[in-house]
């Protein structure tokens, strides 16, 4: 059975004390609107992203953007490392769309009707070549993107870890197990709420044609 997000794991660390809790379990197995099962829509078109029963779908030109909550809210405590990570499969049939650099997936302090802090924003960009690239941003700062250009319709393994220690944070985004590339900036939530699935742009420069799909 394919999944999306089925895991996204926020770990607390403290010198040899750690902990590990699971805050979203979402298969993506039904078919229909993300807004009606489970999901809550805070911008855009209502109803435009959905799922087929195995994968969630981006559609370039659309504007829908949505949020799932956590099952517990993640309370950061300053005096510790405290990291969060999501992970999961990527496949981009084009580069339809791709003209531009947009963000697709994030994590939130917020959830609910009004979302619009963001952290650990995945980009998204048509490459120099047939692919497409992959970038990072840990809040407002200018993305990050790796080196390496990903070939469309293939299947890639990402997976991002936000990390928060004292009054900084960094964005760590891992590739297919290559070298990770990482954003730090001067920004520190007190909490995180949700995980959120945003499009963007026009039908040629946007968050373009995108399937995320299949835990790793």
């Amino acid at each position: 059975m394919k999944k999306i997000f089925t895991l996204l794991s926020l770990t607390s660390m403290f010198f040899l004390a750690n902990a590990q809790t699971q805050v979203v379990n979402e298969t993506f197995t039904f078919n229909g609107a993300l807004k009606d099962n489970g999901w809550v829509r805070h911008s855009g078109t209502t109803g435009q992203l959905s799922a087929d029963g195995s994968k969630v779908n981006l559609v370039a030109n659309n504007d829908e953007d949505v949020n799932k909550a956590f099952s517990t809210d993640y309370v950061i405590n300053p005096a510790e490392l405290n990291k969060t990570e999501y992970t999961f499969t990527l496949n981009v049939p084009s580069q339809t769309g791709l003209a531009g650099a947009e963000y697709f997936l994030m994590l939130s302090s917020q959830s609910g009707t009004s979302v619009s802090n963001f952290y650990g924003r995945l980009f998204i960009k048509k490459g120099s070549g047939a692919g497409y690239v992959l970038g990072i941003s840990n809040s407002t700062s200018t993305a990050v993107y790796s080196t390496v250009e990903l070939p469309v319709a293939t299947d890639v393994s990402v997976k991002v870890a936000f990390s928060v220690s004292g009054k900084n944070s960094t964005s760590t985004l891992t590739i297919n197990s290559e070298i990770p590339i990482t954003s730090t900036s001067a920004v520190a939530p007190t909490v995180l709420k949700s995980v959120v699935i945003r499009q963007d742009g026009t039908a040629s420069a946007g968050t373009g044609n995108v399937s995320i799909d299949n835990l790793v």
